[in-house]
């Protein structure tokens, strides 16, 4: 198996992961306390200022399944600077 560290993002941001294709070998990612599972066809949006890793518990062999996600980051919608993105008036179709 294989460890990432625990460990936290720079800026305030939000990080989705959506399972494209995962291998039924179990790969966790610990978030805080909660432990979830990547699985195809499921994502997870995690708050990046947590500490968080990821944990592959199988054998990855030469020419072994590999696992593809697809990794999003996003701005925080809660900092102060990110507010006016996410305010009615800048998704307002009036002008």
């Amino acid at each position: 198996g294989a460890w990432i560290k625990p460990h936290m993002g720079g800026p305030p941001r939000l990080v989705a992961h959506l399972g494209l294709d995962v291998p039924p070998e179990p790969t966790e990612l610990y978030v805080g306390r909660a432990k979830l599972r990547w699985e195809t066809g499921k994502a997870h949006v995690i708050d990046d200022t947590y500490p968080h890793s990821a944990r592959h518990l199988g054998e990855h062999l030469d020419g072994g399944p590999e696992r593809y996600i697809l990794h999003l980051l996003i701005c925080h919608p809660c900092e102060p600077e990110q507010r006016q993105l996410y305010s009615s008036e800048a998704f307002s179709c009036e002008r």
